[in-house]
């Protein structure tokens, strides 16, 4: 039984139609890889070519559709070649391409309008496709890269298969079956069209899955970048799913930390394993991470595998890996800081009895500042970590003062102790260390992290309205002064230094922080 010729264009002429538009979605997806576009150029060549050769019958020029249409289907293959070679970051042969199409265009010319030869023309363009097919596979064979070798062996025996037909089709259409019409249905010009029908399928499929193959190769290898970076830290560090919580990859330092080994996380749940002490923390935790797509400095309380707890403070940040969110997450054990911090506030409690609360601001007083920054110049000198201090003094108090009395001035004072405890973390600390001026001890903070934590006091205190008269607004700022602690110095030497600091701010026009940033 004979196959409709016609019908067979039609069907091909479709598939390179989708062939072109599936590679072209892969192009949209994959823009940064080098070769895809010339891959969509070329099976558009290649559909646009069979389009006009169906045409043939309709539109009866043979520039356009035996000429113009056979050049798309030899230019096809050929943007193809250097599409995979550049996808590949190998140079291509342009003086065998060059002088292929060339050839080519030569030959067709003649056969077209010296020796208007149908038969001929097909075996040029049979021969012109094939020595471009077996480029490709010759290509292909000889230089394998390792991420995509699958791909490149597939497509290098379709190329190497389909340019050993078409160069048999060529011989057979010279020697043995001559071409009267391209729509002659004979057994050899079904086989023809089934062959390319097939080719073009399994091409296209090579293609795609050779962009898979790489973009699944650089995955991996970023996965093992980034286990490289996280694995050598010291604190805890887990790759996780944003969607579901399923662990991706974990450190030794979250094994220390929680007692889980890899084969006991990885695959599983953060709620399998069951490492959150308090659920809420870790709701607060995920909505503040899906709302700004990461965290800082975040204080919770984890069950280790023994049932003990330990206080970590986590950071975490999404990523997308795969197209699929992730969130890399890093704990910092500080159970033994809390610990040191929980004896401290035993000892302030004892100290209460001292009278360190000022009376007035509830903030301790200059007494106590003294003994507490001696312990933590100490802690500083013993385990390296930074400690800074801020100095701030309430600019023309005095002039305040003389306007309203000193009630309202004893008003001021009290809510700017209000605003400092507002801004400041649990960790930190606030002193009334005299008149207006008060002291903020800021442990395990650098100079530019208490820089924002002084401009934070110094933006809430400006928006604070101190007039006894309704109506009317009376705003008073302050002056900061600020440093980070020096090792081994002078602990009166340390806070002359801030004090210096303050008042150089005072002088430079008030309303401001002064640092040695």
């Amino acid at each position: 039984m004979n196959i409709d010729i016609r019908t067979l264009a039609i069907v091909m002429t479709m598939t390179n139609v989708l062939q072109a538009i599936a590679i072209f979605l892969q192009y949209l997806i994959n823009k940064s890889y080098r070769g895809i576009g010339w891959w969509v150029l070329g099976s558009a060549m290649t559909a646009m070519g069979y389009i006009l050769l169906s045409l043939r019958d309709i539109i009866p020029i043979a520039l356009i559709t035996i000429i113009f249409a056979n050049t798309l289907i030899v230019s096809g293959p050929i943007f193809l070649y250097i599409g995979i070679m550049r996808f590949l970051d190998r140079k291509e042969s342009r003086g065998v391409i060059s002088s292929i199409f060339s050839a080519f265009v030569l030959s067709f010319l003649y056969f077209t309008y010296v020796d208007n030869n149908i038969t001929m023309r097909t075996a040029v363009v049979y021969t012109a496709v094939a020595v471009i097919a077996l480029l490709n596979a010759r290509s292909l064979l000889a230089g394998r890269s390792r991420s995509v070798s699958a791909s490149e062996r597939f497509l290098a025996m379709i190329f190497l298969v389909f340019g050993c037909f078409l160069v048999i089709r060529a011989a057979v259409t010279l020697a043995v079956d001559p071409v009267n019409s391209l729509f002659t249905p004979t057994l050899m010009q079904t086989i023809s069209f089934l062959v390319f029908f097939a080719e073009g399928n399994l091409m296209a499929f090579g293609l795609i899955i050779m962009v898979n193959q790489r973009l699944h190769s650089e995955i991996r290898e970023a996965k093992e970048h980034v286990e490289l970076i996280f694995s050598t830290g010291p604190d805890a560090a887990m790759i996780s799913r944003l969607n579901d919580g399923v662990v991706v990859n974990i450190n030794e330092g979250f094994t220390a930390l929680t007692g889980y080994s890899r084969n006991e996380t990885i695959g599983k749940s953060i709620l399998d394993i069951n490492i959150w002490k308090d659920l809420a923390e870790r709701k607060k935790f995920l909505q503040e991470l899906r709302e700004k797509g990461f965290c800082e400095n975040l204080e919770a309380v984890f069950l280790r595998k023994d049932g003990s707890q330990s206080t970590g403070m986590l950071s975490a940040k999404i990523i997308t890996l795969n197209t699929i969110a992730h969130v890399v997450s890093i704990v910092r054990d500080i159970t033994e800081r809390k610990r040191m911090e929980e004896r401290l506030r035993d000892s302030e409690n004892r100290y209460r009895e001292l009278s360190m609360i000022d009376d007035l601001t509830q903030l301790y007083n200059s007494r106590y500042f003294y003994h507490r920054l001696g312990m933590e110049i100490d802690r500083v000198n013993r385990y390296g970590e930074p400690l800074t201090l801020l100095l701030l003094d309430i600019d023309n108090f005095k002039a305040f003062n003389d306007a309203y009395g000193h009630v309202e001035g004893d008003n001021v004072l009290v809510r700017l102790g209000q605003v400092v405890n507002r801004c400041l973390r649990q960790t930190d600390s606030a002193y009334r260390y005299g008149g207006e001026e008060f002291t903020m001890m800021l442990p395990m903070t650098a100079s530019a992290d208490g820089v924002v934590t002084a401009d934070r006091i110094r933006t809430e205190f400006k928006k604070e309205n101190f007039s006894p008269v309704a109506g009317e607004d009376v705003h008073l700022t302050v002056s900061i002064g600020l440093a980070q602690y020096k090792a081994q110095e002078d602990m009166k030497a340390f806070v002359h230094r801030v004090d210096l600091l303050m008042y150089r701010g005072k002088k430079n026009g008030k309303d401001r922080i002064c640092s040695e940033l």
